[in-house]
C-alpha cells in the first residue's frame, strides 16, 4: 500500500483530528502530550502524519526520548503507559490501519502501545498484542439517571456512600494551585506507604503541567471534611470518554467511605452531561484494584498491549498478528 509519512504537524491539525477522529482519547490530544514532555528536557513531542494514496490521513502521537546528540533513541506510543492509538478524522480502511502499525513495529525502535479501548478497528490492533488486559468501564449511556446507576453497585459500594454522607464529606473541583499542591501531598503519603510496591512515580512538575491547563478536559475532584482535603482523584474527559487517571487518599478516611463516595459524584458529573463512558483505566495487574473498580457494576473491555521493549518481542507481535489471520 503507498503512502507518504510526515513528521510533525501544526498543532491546531492536531486538535481538530483530535475532535473528529472516533474513539479518541484525551491521552491522544496535544494537551497531555505537551504536558508530558514538559516535565523532562529529553522528551520531545514527535508526531507523524500518514498521507494515504485515497487522500485520507492519519496522525499518530508519540513521544521522542533523545540522549545522544540529539537522537531520539527510544519512542512512546503509550505515553506513561496510557492509551494511545491514531486520529484518522475522515476514518481508514483495514488495510491503512495495519499499514500504520507495521510501519510503527518496523521504524521505531521499541515501544509500549496500549490499544485504546473504543479503537476503530481495534480488531486489527489487537491483532499485534502481545499481552492481553482490561479496563473497567461504566456505560452511561445505558444508564437513565441516579438511581440506575446505584442499582449497579454492590451493596456494600452503596454504605459506603451513605457512610461518607453521614460523615459529613463533599465533593468539589480543585480550583488554585494550591489544592493540586496539597493533593499532591497526599500522593506522597501515599507512595511512603507503598514503598517498593508503587510501579510509577509521577513528579510534581507533570500535576502542575495540568493544573496550568485551565481545561475542563484535565479536572482535579477533591473530597474535604471541613477545610480538610482528604482524597482526590485526577480525571480526564475527551469526546464524553471521562477517564480516572491518578488517586490519592488519606489512609484515615479510607473507612468512612471517601473513595467509593467520589467516584460516585464524578461519575454523577459526567453522567449529568451526556457522557459516555467512566473508564477506570487498566489496574496494571492488581487484583484488589480491579476488584473495587467491578464493585461500582463496570464492564471489562479490552484494553490490550503491543510491547516491543524487550528481547524477541517484536517476534511474539509478528507471530500473534500471523495467529490472528489463520
Amino acid at each position: 500500500m503507498a503512502f507518504e509519512v510526515a513528521e510533525g504537524v501544526e498543532r491546531d491539525e492536531w486538535e481538530r483530528a483530535a475532535e473528529a477522529g472516533a474513539g479518541v482519547t484525551f491521552f491522544q490530544t496535544p494537551a497531555w502530550l505537551h504536558a508530558y514532555a514538559s516535565i523532562d528536557p529529553r522528551l520531545d513531542v514527535a508526531v507523524r502524519k500518514f498521507v494515504f494514496e485515497d487522500g485520507r490521513t492519519a496522525l499518530l502521537p508519540l513521544l521522542a526520548w533523545r540522549r545522544w546528540r540529539g537522537l531520539a533513541t527510544r519512542h512512546d506510543v503509550s505515553v506513561a503507559g496510557c492509551y494511545a492509538g491514531w486520529l484518522a478524522p475522515d476514518g481508514l480502511d483495514r488495510d491503512q490501519a495495519h499499514a500504520i502499525v507495521d510501519w510503527a513495529t518496523t521504524h521505531l525502535r521499541t515501544f509500549t502501545w496500549r490499544i485504546a479501548p473504543f479503537s476503530v478497528h481495534r480488531d486489527v490492533l489487537d491483532g499485534y498484542a502481545t499481552r492481553r488486559d482490561t479496563t473497567e468501564v461504566l456505560m452511561l449511556e445505558e444508564l437513565a439517571g441516579e438511581e440506575d446507576l446505584e442499582r449497579g453497585y454492590k451493596p456494600t459500594v452503596r454504605n459506603k456512600i451513605r457512610k461518607a454522607v453521614r460523615a459529613g464529606l463533599a465533593v468539589r473541583r480543585a480550583t488554585s494551585w494550591d489544592d493540586w499542591e496539597r493533593y499532591y501531598g497526599l500522593y506522597e503519603q501515599a507512595l511512603a506507604r507503598w514503598g517498593d510496591r508503587a510501579t510509577t512515580t509521577y513528579p510534581r512538575a507533570l500535576f502542575r503541567a495540568l493544573h496550568d491547563l485551565r481545561s475542563d478536559a484535565a479536572k482535579l475532584w477533591l473530597v474535604t471534611s471541613g477545610d480538610e482535603i482528604v482524597g482526590g482523584s485526577v480525571n480526564f474527559d475527551h469526546a464524553g470518554h471521562v477517564i480516572e487517571w491518578h488517586a490519592a487518599f488519606d489512609e484515615r478516611f479510607f473507612s468512612s467511605g471517601a473513595r467509593n463516595f467520589l467516584v460516585h459524584r464524578v461519575v454523577l458529573d459526567a453522567l449529568g452531561r451526556g457522557g459516555r463512558y467512566y473508564d477506570f483505566h487498566p489496574s496494571g495487574g492488581n487484583e484488589g484494584t480491579r476488584r473495587f473498580k467491578q464493585s461500582h457494576g463496570s464492564t471489562a473491555v479490552p484494553a490490550n498491549v503491543i510491547d516491543l521493549r524487550g528481547p524477541g518481542a517484536r517476534e511474539t507481535a509478528s507471530k500473534k498478528l500471523r495467529s490472528f489471520w489463520r
